[in-house]
């Protein structure tokens, strides 16, 4: 048995306990802020196109009585009365034909919470879309073109609809490897057969933003890292790990990485379970001063939930 519990920076009440064994069982308690699930994996088609996804509404709620602050329970003590809200939605879409294959992924989510006295407030705000299209070389190996973008529905900052935008362009090569540590059960296609794949290669971006940012005025060119590693355990279980990491030529000290993890359980025919870490660095460009905040320090996020979900 392993019991996971996740903090936020207001109350927390949830904790996820997790029993993997022959029937994996997983129960949860409510959250005081709305975590964001897992991203969505779908198993590759011999041939042709695949469509899935996934979409879900979570909702927690943590009350406390008007004496809750004078108690001697310091977990209730240290609590405060809040309600949140996330809407979700995943989505897949795959091909593959005799030596060429292309993934599509699509994110979006979008919540908000509200502490005892204080007016409602954006929690969970994400748009991300990318795809991939792969030409085989020898197998596992392959050539690969990429494109991207990210956004929010409205910014914090300047408070106006998808702003920031990040648009990305990548090529270059890289290898696709299945069961490569699990082989899995020939009987039910892709469970417990793992996947590896790693690329290397070029990137242009460009970023649109309301705030006068140096990096907007430019498209940023340079190398490209990607690894990532997906484990589908059973039909109702799964998890993976990602890396990512880029630089600019003209400034190869500006380098970002990103790293994201997640695990998905069906609980039930309607309900799931996620848990989810994100972590990000972004060192200094060196056309800001030094001190600038929010660079040469790593930020992460490690969210858990349980709620209402539909796949299709």
């Amino acid at each position: 048995m392993i019991d996971i519990s996740f903090r936020s920076q207001h109350a927390t009440s949830l904790t996820v306990i997790l029993l993997l064994a022959t029937s994996q069982v997983l129960t949860a308690a409510d959250d005081a802020t709305i975590a964001q699930p897992a991203a969505l994996t779908l198993a590759a088609p011999d041939a042709g196109w695949a469509n899935s996804g996934r979409a879900g509404v979570f909702f927690s709620n943590v009350a406390t009585s008007s004496s809750s602050t004078e108690s001697r329970d310091s977990a209730i003590a240290n609590a405060n009365g809040s309600e949140a809200w996330l809407l979700a939605w995943d989505d897949a879409l795959l091909w593959r034909g005799t030596n060429k294959s292309s993934d599509q992924n699509l994110r979006l989510r979008y919540g908000r919470i509200r502490v005892e006295g204080d007016a409602w407030t954006d929690n969970n705000d994400e748009i991300h879309y990318d795809g991939v299209f792969r030409r085989d070389l020898v197998k596992p190996s392959f050539i690969y073109g990429a494109w991207g973008l990210d956004t929010v529905f409205r910014s914090s900052v300047t408070n106006k609809a998808l702003d920031p935008i990040t648009a990305q362009i990548s090529a270059g090569f890289g290898q696709l490897y299945h069961a490569l540590l699990l082989q899995g059960d020939p009987a039910r296609k892709d469970a417990g057969q793992d996947r590896l794949e790693w690329r290397l290669g070029v990137r242009a971006q460009k970023r649109w933003s309301g705030e006068d940012l140096p990096q907007q005025d430019r498209i940023e060119v340079g190398p490209e890292a990607f690894l990532r590693y997906d484990r589908p355990v059973d039909e109702k279980l799964r998890w993976y790990l990602q890396y990512q990491l880029f630089t600019e030529f003209t400034d190869l000290e500006h380098l970002s990485q990103l790293v994201t993890a997640g695990l998905t359980a069906a609980v039930a025919r309607y309900v799931s379970a996620d848990i989810s870490f994100r972590a990000y660095r972004e060192q200094l460009p060196k056309d800001l001063p030094e001190g600038t905040p929010g660079y040469d320090q790593w930020a992460e996020r490690e969210d858990a939930l349980i709620g209402l979900t539909y796949t299709y």
